[in-house]
């Protein structure tokens, strides 16, 4: 086994994973990317003293009225490894027939395995009502009635565009700008009387994601579509979405910088690589598909999380 620094990144098949996206993941999307140079270090956070109105009025010869304000740099992102190889045997090798390519398919499935861990590293945080303050959250599993499934007794309108979006606002000063729904949420909502009643004063007459935009007052709707297997290893395949029966109310910065606040971000030191080395040992390739980030909710305060929104 090669040493670390004897790796050299394989940069055709580099970019064949950089390429390669399935349309289902959200990651990159929600949680834009920071570049880091180190792997861990702490960043800062302002307080709220851009929103004080202090006295500024001075009369002549009269001290200025000073103020102060606080950076916090007690929060810290920790970049860990996501990495994963796989094996490619010189027999396997000789018998794939074209127009298979062992080493394009290899990367791509393994790449699409990485993809996963990632977009689960941002969803899981991100639908956990642990994250958000109680004005931030509603958590509709104990109210079956409120659920947009139940139609005519739920009002997904006015739980996104004046509980989720004047909650945001009034911690922020921003507007959310994404809404995030699962699968299924799309689905329920595509067929939920109060949609349906607005679709028919659209030209349009079909629920489109960039239709829903408009009527949440978003600019944009994302699906979350990737799914996860959630059996354990051995198991029956059982496939779940990585984003489930919820909905996520954000803001989400379009350009991502120093000092601009977001939902959340991903702190990265190393972007994905393909590695690709030998092992005589074993008559095999080795490809390895790897990347060093740390996905981190930055701002809960811009996010708002309608949990189990459908049944």
């Amino acid at each position: 086994m090669p040493t670390l620094n004897q790796l050299i990144p394989n940069i055709p098949l580099t970019n064949i994973s950089v390429q390669f996206k399935n349309p289902g993941y959200l990651a990159d999307q929600i949680a834009p990317t920071i570049p880091v140079v180190y792997e861990s270090a702490p960043y800062y956070t302002y307080d709220y003293s851009r929103f004080d109105v202090p006295d500024a009025k001075r009369a002549p010869t009269a001290d200025y009225a000073r103020v102060e304000y606080k950076v916090d740099k007690s929060s810290t992102y920790t970049c860990e490894e996501y990495g994963l190889e796989q094996l490619i045997d010189d027999r396997q090798r000789k018998n794939t027939p074209a127009p298979l390519d062992a080493d394009v398919d290899t990367t791509e499935i393994v790449t699409d395995m990485l993809l996963n861990n990632v977009e689960n590293a941002v969803s899981t945080p991100l639908t956990a009502l642990a994250t958000y303050a109680a004005t931030n959250k509603k958590d509709y599993s104990a109210l079956p009635a409120a659920q947009w499934n139940a139609g005519a007794t739920s009002t997904p309108l006015e739980d996104v565009t004046i509980t989720g979006r004047e909650a945001i606002r009034s911690l922020t000063g921003l507007y959310p700008n994404t809404l995030i729904l699962g699968a299924t949420v799309l689905a329920v909502l595509r067929q939920h009387p109060q949609i349906k009643e607005m679709v028919k004063y659209s030209q349009l007459g079909i629920v489109t994601e960039e239709l829903l935009a408009k009527f949440f007052g978003v600019e944009r709707v994302l699906v979350g579509l990737s799914m996860r297997n959630t059996a354990k290893e051995g198991q029956t395949v059982t496939l779940g979405d990585n984003w489930g029966k919820h909905a996520v109310l954000a803001y989400v910065n379009p350009r991502p910088a120093i000092k601009q606040p977001s939902l959340m971000y991903t702190f990265q030191s190393q972007p994905r690589k393909v590695y690709k080395y030998r092992e005589d040992k074993k008559n095999s390739d080795c490809i390895r598909v790897s990347q060093i980030l740390d996905p981190r909710i930055v701002a809960a305060a811009c996010g708002y999380l309608f949990y189990s929104v459908v049944a």
